[in-house]
């Protein structure tokens, strides 16, 4: 891969690491610096690849006619009209014969062409060698033999020309209607010129490709396989976004970072990043009792945090528990409450039986008996609640700075920064307006909660009638990786009703078989119609194929087919003309996809806009991301071991669960299905024994 073809998002005169001066890129793109400027009539970034068009046999016969016929014309065309050009035509002539009808540079032209068929033909009574001699006498014959040259030289070229789209033969297939495949960008900057003239110029989907202000709040797919080049173009675009927010102050970016690698490269100053990572000792903390403030908001919560089980019975009414408790929350101190008072809440049976019963009537008959204690089923619907809220004590620790089993300070004195993801996107102007949503596959399940947490939090305040309709806001929701944030209940409602709120969202995915596992075949449809703008990469899935292919439909075409039969006369030939249909991109296209080794290294992929009479097969330049920070520094709760003493078996042994029958009517403590057997040690991680 050349160096002039890695394009930095940051521009730097020395390199941070090397200090030596970065060289100038020989084909500069707008991904190096995207000015809103009239655009170049000449494509500053051209593919190296071109569709191609099979074509029938050469046809010499018409190819020689062709050379001969337009080659003869333009070379008596050059003749006569160079003899009018000062400084190569003997012209003006010093002599003129008042018989000679017509200029003398056209006779001596006409006599000097029928010389050259015979000999001694005469014109007007003068031969060529007469002519010759007064020529010869002026010094004018080397002006001749440059007019000749030139003359014979033009009808050379145009008859080689001619020779050339004469005999190269008709086209196999010729265009009727549907979709057609391009590979020039321009012909998708024709496109979607009458969009960009309605609602002004948006952002850059390819270096040479500008989309209109409408076309961004109708949402992208990007699609390809592992290694296809999906985040190549990711950070295209994402640096098309950052740019104009240097200049706009309506564009907001919530990005989902799932590798990290994000995080260190956004060319973003610190100032205006919202960094969420429990993980990370950099990480803001969202304030969520600012956040959930009505019962709407805790059960949707609730519903985020306690994922669906087989028998539902037991996710709803854990899901029903936790709303309890964040309503008792609201109840008591409003919107001035954080994690640290919902793992307390949660994790103290007295508040959890009193919440049920205030807040959940339907469910406290089966879970408070009498005595105001925990029934069979009451206790079992704790444990299964436990299973499930984890994820708030690790949040307890990562936002609060506390254990939620002592309410002690893991780092003593230290602050984080708290935000509110309502006030966040309602106010008009805010300093930080990068929320980066940071992944780790180390902490999976928190990575999950944390996370749905907050999409549907923040899709519930777009669907709110607080949220004002805007022409001029934009909030992009970048989601790569997207099925790897497991199931988001209404999600596809937020990309119907945010679009007229400015919430442009880009979805990336490897296969559309993730989409359909994790919500159904028809919600994945569904979304996939939704979306206005797509771009697609290499693509293996044997679905996914054959669903694209139809995708992007078929065309007709008009084909030749020549046959040979032999007759009484001799062989003869049948020319028919066919109108068929074909797949405008076939799955050999499809697999064909990725990186892309010619003129102009890149990623090549499919740009589809669902509008017109274009599909698109263009180069992506590659995009380097200069670190400017560190990806991850652990934060101390992921490495501090809690101060206090493992529970003792014997304790949870006599917790207060009742027998149950097995098998043959004897009895089973519930200890024996819910823990592990009395010869292995019993394991609780958040303990460490000392």
């Amino acid at each position: 891969m050349a160096d002039e073809h890695l394009v930095d998002l940051i521009p730097r005169k020395k390199n941070e690491t090397t200090g030596q001066r970065t060289e100038k890129c020989d084909n500069p793109t707008p991904v190096s610096g995207q000015k809103k400027t009239r655009r170049s009539r000449r494509l500053k970034y051209q593919p190296s690849l071109k569709v191609r068009r099979e074509r029938e046999s050469r046809d010499w016969i018409s190819g020689v006619l062709a050379f001969l016929l337009l080659g003869a014309g333009v070379t008596c065309g050059v003749w006569v009209g160079l003899w009018h050009v000062p400084g190569i035509a003997p012209w003006p002539f010093l002599a003129k014969d008042p018989r000679v009808p017509g200029t003398l540079a056209t006779n001596i032209s006409l006599l000097w062409l029928v010389h050259t068929v015979f000999p001694e033909a005469t014109l007007y009574g003068y031969t060529w060698k007469i002519v010759f001699s007064w020529l010869k006498a002026h010094s004018f014959l080397g002006s001749l033999d440059r007019i000749m040259e030139f003359s014979l030289g033009a009808g050379a070229v145009a008859g080689g020309v001619a020779f050339y789209f004469s005999s190269r033969g008709r086209l196999k297939q010729t265009h009727v209607g549907g979709k057609r495949l391009f590979d020039r960008p321009i012909d998708a900057v024709r496109e979607l010129r009458p969009e960009i003239k309605k609602s002004g110029e948006g952002i850059h989907v390819h270096p040479d490709v500008v989309i209109s202000r409408d076309r961004e709040t109708r949402h992208f797919l990007i699609l390809g396989a592992i290694g296809s080049g999906k985040t190549q173009i990711l950070r295209n675009i994402l640096h098309s976004i950052f740019d104009r927010m240097k200049t706009s102050r309506e564009d907001r970016v919530i990005l989902y970072d799932n590798k990290s690698d994000m995080t260190a490269g956004i060319p973003v100053p610190e100032d205006q990043i919202i960094l969420l990572a429990p993980w990370d000792s950099r990480t803001w903390a969202w304030d969520v009792g600012r956040d959930i403030v009505n019962a709407s908001d805790a059960a949707t919560f609730a519903e985020r945090l306690i994922p669906e089980s087989k028998d539902k019975f037991w996710s709803e009414a854990s899901r029903q528990i936790v709303k309890s408790c964040i309503q008792h929350l609201q109840t008591i101190h409003g919107t001035d409450w954080s994690w640290k008072d919902l793992a307390k809440s949660l994790n103290s049976q007295d508040t959890i039986l009193g919440a049920v019963m205030l807040y959940a009537p339907t469910l406290a008959p089966i879970f408070v008996g009498p005595g105001g204690v925990p029934t069979n089923t009451g206790a079992s619907l704790l444990s299964s609640m436990n299973a499930f809220t984890g994820s708030i004590d690790d949040l307890c620790r990562a936002w609060d700075n506390t254990n939620p089993r002592t309410g002690e300070e893991i780092e003593p004195g230290r602050l984080i920064p708290r935000f509110s993801l309502r006030e966040w996107a309602l106010t008009p102007t805010v300093q930080r307006r990068v929320i980066v949503l940071q992944g780790n596959k180390r902490y999976l399940t928190l990575e999950r909660a944390y996370i749905q947490s907050i999409i549907s939090a923040f899709g519930a305040i777009m669907n709110s009638p607080e949220m004002p309709d805007s022409k001029t806001r934009r909030i992009w929701l970048i989601l790569d990786e997207f099925p790897q944030l497991g199931k988001l209940e209404h999600f596809a409602q937020y990309l119907e009703v945010g679009r007229s709120k400015g919430l442009c969202v880009i979805l990336g995915l490897q296969d559309l078989a993730q989409l359909r596992e994790i919500y159904g075949r028809e919600t994945a449809d569904v979304w996939a119609a939704i979306c206005g703008t797509y771009i697609v990469c290499r693509s293996q899935g044997v679905e996914t194929v054959r669903w694209l292919v139809q995708f992007f439909g078929e065309r007709s075409v008009r084909s030749r087919r020549v046959s040979l039969t032999n007759s009484e006369k001799g062989p003869r030939k049948t020319i028919t003309e066919v109108v068929e249909s074909e797949p405008v991109v076939t799955g050999h296209d499809l697999n064909g996809l990725g990186d892309n080794r010619g003129r102009c290294p890149g990623i090549l992929a499919i740009l589809s806009l669902n509008t017109g009479h274009g599909i698109y097969r263009l180069v992506w330049p590659y995009v380097t991301l200069p670190k400017v920070r560190e990806n991850q520094i652990p934060a101390g709760w992921t490495t501090a071991s809690p101060n206090t003493l493992p529970i003792s078996p014997e304790i949870r042994r006599e917790s207060g669960r009742t027998k149950r029958r097995g098998k043959g009517g004897e009895k089973k403590s519930e200890e024996e299905f819910f823990t592990v057997p009395n010869d292995q040690e019993s394991i609780n991680p958040y303990y460490d024994d000392e």
